[in-house]
């Protein structure tokens, strides 16, 4: 990675090599800053190949029937590389199942292809456990994760927002934001989509008529993330949401040793000096 700094000095980050232990991870640092240290000119990747065989197994049931199984799945000796929770409108959305106003599940495995066909038909006998659960698979299933990750992309005018959470606090949360599912005051026609393996949760909806009932809403989940010890952040917002509800929240702890960088790296404030409501 290459860098330009804010009086114009240009450095790089990073190794020639793979296991680059040495020194501060410059790359994680500029990335995550958003444009506030410095402006990225060059970036050099690794590619994998593409796996031979990919399956996923869609299921559809209830969100705690389908919450414990993808659990199940993740506890097991298996290696999915993927398993997702889908609100009833996303599943629908994304055509992932065939029982309306249920949850969906997305389990995907990657690899050798008898390695794939093994474990799946292993988590599929996990996700099958409950009797009220639908589960299917999938083996043509690029087209069905492109689709899901492109649901930001392409309801970009819309509110949208993610946390970030323990795992195994991800159901509670989900209990809290799984009611907003019928509140189409502060979030109509809600979408979201939840990865069961590292507690990341996003949503999409509509922008609500009055933008102080989806401020409210925004106000109450943020504290439940908080209390529960992750974080909300709002991606995409209309103007009168974003005036009302800082869209990064509290930086906790975190703040000052930001303040520092900050001062050390663009000591005249020049690079994104808004890019955060509270002054870095």
């Amino acid at each position: 990675m290459r860098i330009v700094l804010a009086d114009g000095r240009s450095i790089k980050a990073g190794g020639n090599v793979v296991k680059n232990v040495a020194g501060y991870d410059l790359c994680k640092l500029f990335c995550g800053s958003y444009g506030t240290l410095g402006l990225i000119t060059e970036l050099t990747f690794k590619l994998r190949p593409l796996p031979l065989e990919t399956r996923t197994i869609i299921a559809n049931g209830s969100l705690a029937s389908l919450l414990a199984a993808g659990r199940a799945v993740i506890s097991s000796p298996l290696f999915p590389v993927a398993v997702e929770l889908l609100s009833p409108r996303l599943a629908e959305y994304l055509k992932a199942g065939e029982r309306q106003n249920a949850c969906g599940l997305l389990v995907r495995f990657a690899g050798a292809s008898r390695a794939v066909v093994s474990q799946t038909a292993q988590a599929l006998k996990l996700v099958r456990g409950d009797r009220d659960t639908q589960a299917r698979t999938l083996d043509e299933d690029e087209h069905l994760w492109s689709n899901l990750a492109a649901v930001t992309l392409r309801l970009a005018d819309n509110l949208s927002w993610r946390t970030n959470l323990r795992p195994s606090d991800l159901a509670l949360f989900i209990n809290e934001a799984s009611t907003l599912e019928t509140d189409e005051a502060s979030h109509p026609s809600l979408m979201w989509h939840a990865g069961v393996g590292d507690g990341c949760l996003r949503a999409i909806a509509k922008p609500p008529v009055y933008h102080r009932e989806g401020v409210r809403a925004l106000e109450r989940l943020r504290q439940k993330a908080e209390t529960l010890g992750g974080h909300l952040v709002v991606e995409s917002a209309p103007i009168e949401i974003k005036n009302e509800f800082d869209a990064w929240g509290g930086f906790g702890s975190a703040a000052e040793l930001m303040k520092r960088v900050k001062a050390e790296l663009d000591p005249q404030n020049l690079l994104s000096p808004a890019r955060f409501d509270s002054p870095l």
